[in-house]
């Protein structure tokens, strides 16, 4: 690689090999970077033969490849024979010396990650770090699936509203490396805020082979709720799940935590002191109804489940809250917020 252009060169190099084709397949780091119809696949097809694009000299086969203008993630090149067959191919991530750099510093670190399955994920806010050893060929060129749930909505491109989040998916080859049996990959997150992200990894088949998730806005609310019991705090609510009240909002906590309890919505009914607050299609009920997911509010952080949910501004009088199924209610209790 040198600046914006591949060098290849070879030595031996036989007739065979001036014959074959070079495949040449660049990812942009931007998708929207490829000419359109290239956005499917998620590449920009620039293969080429030696004889236009260099030549032999002697017993050596030197050839130039030009890169695109735009920001690159990664390519993938080798050469096909005159049958189709491959000949060789390797992969090549622009951010190796980066990715490099960051696995040294996990390891100098000793942290554990974020997501440990078939792929070690480590979370930043800024981006996340793939690991996995031993890694196979299967694993670089399988589809790994990132989805970024954004804290606002609002933030997500318009054509990714109603499915609640951004697709980031990607191949190893595309973000990553492999050295040896070790395979590393790191992607960049949108710079908006995320309250969590989806991952894992689908088979040549498009079968789900792993996958795990990781809530940034839960590991902020255990960082609240340790806070809370370092100063001795009893929990307002004391059942399936406890509750405290910290200002403004309800921090909830459950450990350990299963995926029922994950599963399971939550109800949370906030009624005014003065009922004039409320918003006129809530009035009759005489309450506000803030329902919510625990994944829309927080997460899975070790075994512990954990969510916060702002309460609105008016004064209140008492919350009801708990858990539900269409069978009925699994929890419920109530908190009086009036002062005496």
């Amino acid at each position: 690689v040198d600046g914006d252009r591949l060098l290849y060169r070879k030595q031996p190099c036989s007739a065979e090999e001036i014959n074959a084709r070079f495949f040449l397949h660049v990812v942009p780091a931007d998708a929207y970077d490829l000419p359109a119809d290239r956005r499917e696949p998620g590449f920009e097809n620039l293969d080429f033969s030696l004889r236009r694009n260099g030549g032999r000299v002697g017993d050596t086969c030197v050839a130039r490849a030009h890169l695109p203008s735009y920001e690159i993630a990664g390519m993938r090149t080798g050469q096909l024979a005159v049958d189709g067959g491959p000949i060789w191919g390797d992969t090549y991530s622009f951010k190796s010396p980066e990715i490099m750099d960051a696995m040294q510093e996990l390891r100098r670190q000793g942290r554990e990650p974020e997501i440990d399955s078939m792929f070690d994920v480590f979370a930043e806010k800024v981006r996340l770090l793939y690991r996995k050893q031993p890694c196979s060929s299967d694993d670089v060129y399988a589809q790994i699936f990132l989805h970024a749930y954004p804290a606002d909505a609002d933030d997500l491109p318009a054509d990714r509203r109603e499915s609640g989040f951004q697709n980031l998916d990607f191949s190893l080859w595309q973000n990553g490396r492999r050295v040896g049996d070790e395979c590393a990959a790191m992607v960049d997150l949108p710079g908006y805020e995320i309250a969590s992200i989806r991952t894992g990894q689908l088979t040549l088949e498009g079968n789900e082979l792993w996958s795990g998730t990781y809530s940034f806005a839960a590991a902020e609310i255990v960082e609240d709720l340790r806070r809370l019991q370092n100063q001795s705090r009893q929990p307002e609510i004391t059942s399936l799940f406890d509750v405290f009240v910290d200002g403004d909002s309800l921090i909830y906590v459950k450990g350990p935590c299963y995926q029922q309890d994950i599963d399971t919505r939550f109800f949370l009914h906030v009624i005014p002191a003065d009922a004039d607050d409320l918003p006129a299609v809530r009035r009759e009920s005489g309450f506000d109804n803030l329902d919510f997911n625990l994944s829309d509010r927080g997460g899975l952080v070790g075994d512990e489940c954990v969510a916060r949910v702002e309460l609105p501004e008016y004064e209140i009088a008492s919350i009801r809250t708990g858990q539900y199924t269409p069978e009925g209610s699994i929890w419920d209790a109530s908190i009086n917020m009036k002062q005496d």
